[in-house]
């Protein structure tokens, strides 16, 4: 599909890259206490140890007509990576962890 993006959320900071044919837009911002503590409280409903055997909804990824996407949470001891999903359509287990990602992501772009 030519292009990938990612954003990466810390207690204190956002961090978005998205790239193309064309290059690569990185922007910083900050992550406030609120909204770190509104992200971890959806995260919360997640059990990270069954997280990579969480099914798909759809499977449009496969034929390149939607986006391939995934999740990696980090804690303190370990790292965890979702099964993938094609972007747009999370698992119903990750949807609100994925809507409260981009509407932070989305709410810095003024959009």
């Amino acid at each position: 599909m030519g292009g990938s993006s990612s954003i990466q959320i810390n207690t204190d900071s956002i961090f978005e890259v998205k790239m193309d044919r064309h290059g690569s837009v990185k922007n910083a911002m900050e992550f406030s206490k609120g909204e770190w503590k509104a992200l971890s409280k959806v995260g919360k409903s997640i059990d990270l140890n069954g997280v990579d055997t969480i099914k798909s909804p759809t499977h449009r990824r496969k034929v390149d007509a939607a986006p391939y996407a995934y999740l990696i949470f980090k804690t303190k001891d370990s790292t965890y990576q979702s099964a993938s999903f094609d972007g747009g359509e999370p698992p119903v287990k990750l949807k609100n962890v994925v809507n409260t990602m981009l509407t932070f992501s989305m709410i810095r772009k003024g959009k």
